[in-house]
C-alpha cells in the first residue's frame, strides 16, 4: 500500500526499539523537504507577479 501511494515504509517496533529514531527523523526530513518546496515555489510565484493599486 505505501508503494502505491509513494509512501515510505519501515518495519518498527516501539517494544523493541527497532527503526523508531529512523522512521522519526525520515518523516521529519520529508516534511521539511516538501515545506520547502513549498515556500520556494510560493517565493518563486510571488516574485513572477505583481498587482497594481
Amino acid at each position: 500500500i505505501a508503494r502505491e501511494h509513494g509512501i515510505r515504509f519501515f518495519e518498527t517496533s516501539a517494544k523493541a526499539n527497532i527503526n523508531i529514531e529512523k522512521a522519526f527523523l525520515t518523516l521529519a526530513e520529508d516534511i521539511l523537504r516538501k515545506v520547502g518546496a513549498h515556500r520556494l515555489h510560493s517565493e518563486t510565484v510571488s516574485q513572477n507577479f505583481s498587482f497594481c493599486c
